[in-house]
Protein backbone atom coordinates (compact mmCIF):
# COMPACT_ATOMS: atom_id res chain seq x y z
CA UNK A 1 0.00 0.00 0.00
CA UNK A 2 2.80 2.39 0.95
CA UNK A 3 4.57 1.59 -2.30
CA UNK A 4 1.47 2.51 -4.31
CA UNK A 5 1.09 5.84 -2.50
CA UNK A 6 4.78 6.58 -2.93
CA UNK A 7 4.59 5.72 -6.64
CA UNK A 8 1.58 8.00 -7.13
CA UNK A 9 3.29 10.88 -5.35
CA UNK A 10 6.50 10.33 -7.29
CA UNK A 11 4.82 10.06 -10.68
CA UNK A 12 2.61 13.15 -10.71
CA UNK A 13 1.25 14.00 -14.10
CA UNK A 14 2.56 17.18 -15.69
CA UNK A 15 -0.32 19.25 -17.14
CA UNK A 16 2.01 21.05 -19.57
CA UNK A 17 2.82 17.86 -21.44
CA UNK A 18 0.50 17.02 -24.32
CA UNK A 19 -1.45 13.91 -23.69
CA UNK A 20 -4.70 12.28 -24.60
CA UNK A 21 -6.46 13.62 -21.50
CA UNK A 22 -5.06 16.66 -19.71
CA UNK A 23 -5.19 16.09 -15.98
CA UNK A 24 -4.20 18.16 -12.98
CA UNK A 25 -1.49 17.11 -10.52
CA UNK A 26 -2.67 14.69 -7.87
CA UNK A 27 -2.16 17.00 -4.91
CA UNK A 28 -1.93 20.41 -6.56
CA UNK A 29 0.95 22.86 -6.89
CA UNK A 30 0.95 23.88 -3.22
CA UNK A 31 2.29 20.45 -2.29
CA UNK A 32 5.25 20.48 -4.69
CA UNK A 33 7.80 21.80 -2.15
CA UNK A 34 6.55 19.35 0.46
CA UNK A 35 6.87 16.49 -2.02
CA UNK A 36 10.42 17.50 -2.94
CA UNK A 37 11.41 17.58 0.73
CA UNK A 38 9.67 14.26 1.33
CA UNK A 39 11.46 12.66 -1.63
CA UNK A 40 14.80 14.04 -0.42
CA UNK A 41 14.26 12.72 3.11
CA UNK A 42 13.23 9.29 1.82
CA UNK A 43 16.29 9.09 -0.43
CA UNK A 44 18.57 10.26 2.38
CA UNK A 45 17.11 7.59 4.65
CA UNK A 46 17.59 4.98 1.94
CA UNK A 47 21.24 5.97 1.40
CA UNK A 48 21.91 5.99 5.17
CA UNK A 49 20.32 2.54 5.55
CA UNK A 50 22.33 1.24 2.61
CA UNK A 51 25.57 2.63 4.08
CA UNK A 52 24.78 1.09 7.47
CA UNK A 53 24.03 -2.31 5.98
CA UNK A 54 27.16 -2.17 3.82
CA UNK A 55 29.46 -1.24 6.71
CA UNK A 56 27.81 -3.69 9.10
CA UNK A 57 27.60 -6.81 6.97
CA UNK A 58 30.11 -6.43 4.11
CA UNK A 59 33.18 -7.39 6.19
CA UNK A 60 31.47 -10.67 7.10
CA UNK A 61 30.80 -11.55 3.47
CA UNK A 62 34.31 -10.61 2.36
CA UNK A 63 35.89 -12.50 5.25
CA UNK A 64 37.41 -9.62 7.19
CA UNK A 65 37.26 -10.14 10.93
CA UNK A 66 37.38 -6.87 12.80
CA UNK A 67 36.76 -8.13 16.33
CA UNK A 68 39.29 -10.97 16.63
CA UNK A 69 42.54 -9.18 15.99
CA UNK A 70 45.88 -10.70 16.89
CA UNK A 71 47.50 -7.36 17.69
CA UNK A 72 45.99 -4.53 19.69
CA UNK A 73 47.28 -0.99 20.21
CA UNK A 74 47.05 -0.43 23.96
CA UNK A 75 48.39 3.13 24.16
CA UNK A 76 49.84 5.88 21.99
CA UNK A 77 52.05 8.75 23.14
CA UNK A 78 52.75 11.41 20.48
CA UNK A 79 56.23 12.93 20.66
CA UNK A 80 56.25 15.17 17.58
CA UNK A 81 53.89 15.56 14.62
CA UNK A 82 55.37 12.53 12.81
CA UNK A 83 56.82 10.57 15.75
CA UNK A 84 55.02 8.52 18.39
CA UNK A 85 55.49 5.75 20.92
CA UNK A 86 53.06 2.83 20.85
CA UNK A 87 52.43 0.03 23.31
CA UNK A 88 51.19 -2.93 21.29
CA UNK A 89 49.78 -6.12 22.76
CA UNK A 90 50.53 -9.36 20.94
CA UNK A 91 49.70 -12.79 22.34
CA UNK A 92 51.66 -13.07 25.59
CA UNK A 93 53.70 -9.86 25.17
CA UNK A 94 53.54 -6.10 25.29
CA UNK A 95 55.93 -4.26 22.98
CA UNK A 96 57.07 -0.64 23.06
CA UNK A 97 57.44 0.61 19.48
CA UNK A 98 58.92 3.84 18.18
CA UNK A 99 57.10 4.95 15.06
CA UNK A 100 58.20 7.69 12.68
CA UNK A 101 57.30 8.50 9.11
CA UNK A 102 60.27 6.54 7.80
CA UNK A 103 60.26 3.42 9.98
CA UNK A 104 59.02 1.45 12.98
CA UNK A 105 61.49 0.27 15.62
CA UNK A 106 61.13 -2.13 18.53
CA UNK A 107 62.40 -0.27 21.58
CA UNK A 108 61.66 -2.77 24.30
CA UNK A 109 59.55 -5.70 25.41
CA UNK A 110 57.48 -4.82 28.47
CA UNK A 111 56.23 -7.04 31.26
CA UNK A 112 52.59 -7.82 30.51
CA UNK A 113 51.38 -7.91 34.11
CA UNK A 114 52.88 -4.47 34.88
CA UNK A 115 51.29 -2.96 31.77
CA UNK A 116 47.87 -4.43 32.61
CA UNK A 117 48.06 -3.14 36.19
CA UNK A 118 49.00 0.34 34.98
CA UNK A 119 46.19 0.39 32.42
CA UNK A 120 43.69 -0.68 35.07
CA UNK A 121 44.90 1.97 37.53
CA UNK A 122 44.72 4.73 34.89
CA UNK A 123 41.20 3.64 33.92
CA UNK A 124 40.16 3.68 37.58
CA UNK A 125 41.60 7.19 38.07
CA UNK A 126 39.82 8.52 35.01
CA UNK A 127 36.54 7.00 36.13
CA UNK A 128 36.81 8.62 39.57
CA UNK A 129 37.76 12.10 38.26
CA UNK A 130 34.97 14.36 37.04
CA UNK A 131 35.20 14.82 33.32
CA UNK A 132 35.83 18.11 31.58
CA UNK A 133 32.35 18.05 30.12
CA UNK A 134 30.59 18.14 33.47
CA UNK A 135 32.72 21.07 34.68
CA UNK A 136 32.15 22.94 31.45
CA UNK A 137 28.39 22.50 31.75
CA UNK A 138 28.43 23.76 35.35
CA UNK A 139 30.50 26.81 34.43
CA UNK A 140 28.28 27.58 31.46
CA UNK A 141 25.19 27.31 33.67
CA UNK A 142 26.71 29.79 36.12
CA UNK A 143 27.46 32.15 33.22
CA UNK A 144 23.88 31.94 31.95
CA UNK A 145 22.43 32.68 35.41
CA UNK A 146 24.24 36.05 35.58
Amino acid sequence: MLAVVYFLLWQQLDPTQPGPVPTAPLLGDSWSLFLMVLKTCLMLGFVAALAFITLRFLPRFVGIQLDNQIMKVVARYPLEPQKSLYIVEVPGKHLLLGVSQERIELISELESNVVREKIDSVALEQASKPSFGTNAVKEFSKYLRR
